[in-house]
């Protein structure tokens, strides 16, 4: 494969991500963050892997990979979408695609620092040049310095724990694929959001079930 195609099918892919960004945004007005990401996310890993299965590439991961999707998931799944979907709640879609697109140079620096495998200065140069104009763009559309959001802070959050995912994907890719990889990150993902609000309805359901009884108490003291 040619370098341009890769190039072409990244930037593909990146244009669906500007679009996924918006109608997530649009949907919150809607839906809680954290039941909008667990049914979003989990759609999207049940069809990976029915896509994978068609084409033949389905198989059950060794012990030593459960590791690397747990972990995975735990990043890029839980963590990520998490802070993204409670960002984009309370920040502007301008400002968190601006934020999401320092992950190449979140990339960069982590990985020299973490697998030392140092960029070049020109590399270096235009990872600065972009922090600055993320940093300048989003400060300015705050009106000041100050005004960094707490959305803003919890999308960073969001990029930050993804661009740590990578690291643990590009490990993993050694003795498992990595579309295999995502499709059982996608699905394994969304069940710890599921069960955390289903304890939370179970929670609810109880106080109010204490509430009704108190009530009948009260009511039957009155007659």
């Amino acid at each position: 494969m040619t370098p341009w195609k890769i190039y072409g099918i990244l930037t593909s892919v990146m244009v669906v991500w500007g679009f996924n960004l918006a109608a997530v945004k649009y949907l919150l007005e809607f839906v809680d963050p954290v039941t909008l990401t667990a049914f979003r996310i989990l759609l999207a890993g049940v069809t990976v892997l029915i896509i994978l299965a068609s084409l033949g590439m389905m198989r059950w991961p060794k012990r030593s990979d459960w590791k690397y999707i747990l972990l995975g998931a735990l990043l890029n799944v839980v963590t990520h979408h998490y802070f993204l979907s409670q960002g984009l709640a309370i920040t502007s879609g301008t400002n968190a695609g601006l934020i999401l697109g320092t992950g190449p140079m979140l990339t960069a620096v982590l990985v020299s620092l973490i697998m030392r495998m140092v960029p070049s200065r020109l590399q270096w140069l235009g990872v600065f040049i972009g922090f600055t104009g993320v940093a300048t763009t989003v400060m300015v559309g705050s009106d000041s310095a100050s005004g960094l959001s707490l959305g803003d802070i919890l999308v960073f959050i969001s990029i930050l724990a993804q661009v740590f995912s990578y690291i643990v994907i590009a490990n993993a890719a050694r003795s498992l694929d990595p579309r295999l990889l995502t499709g059982y990150m996608l699905v394994t993902g969304p069940l710890s959001y599921l069960s955390s609000r289903l304890s939370k309805s179970r929670e609810k359901l109880r106080h109010l079930r204490k509430f009704r009884r108190r009530s009948g108490w009260l009511s039957s003291f009155r007659e």
